[in-house]
Parts: C-alpha cells; structure tokens; sequence
C-alpha cells in the first residue's frame, strides 16, 4: 500500500467521521430542546403567573400544547450548535 493510498483511505475515514460527529451532534442537540423547552416554559409561566399551582398557569397559556409554542428557533439552532 503506497502513501497516496494510505492517504485517501485516512481522508474517506475522517469524511465519515465528521458526518457522524455532525448526525449525532445534531441529534443530541434536538432531544435536548424537545426535553428541555417544556420545562423552560413552565419555569417562566409560573414566574409570570400569579398562580402558584403549575395546573392554572398551563390552563391560563393555552394548555399542554402551549409548553412547544416557541420550539421552532431553538430547535433549529440546536443541531448546529451541539453538532460543531
């Protein structure tokens, strides 16, 4: 095996490399805000609220569904950030 070989085969084994470091970046940083933005929201919403019971604050911003509201910006920089 020549050096140029050697080369080649050194350089398609780092091209993989870096796109499995990105693919796992990439999806360690999405379930982390999948996971975490629920409760980010629910910290905040209790700190606005007047309520103290986590129930009435989720009712009074529109439900269970209101925890993703915002999930978008996060959720695609997230990838990027955690991938790098």
């Amino acid at each position: 095996v020549g050096p140029e070989k050697a080369a080649a085969a050194a350089a398609t084994k780092q091209e993989v490399s870096m796109f499995y470091d990105l693919l796992a970046g990439g999806i360690a940083g999405s379930v982390s805000v999948l996971v975490g933005h629920p409760f980010d929201t629910v910290k905040v919403r209790l700190q606005v609220s007047k309520s103290s019971s986590l129930a009435e604050a989720t009712s009074a911003f529109g439900g269970f569904t209101s925890l993703f509201r915002g999930l978008a910006a996060p959720l695609s920089t997230a990838a990027i950030v955690n991938a790098t």
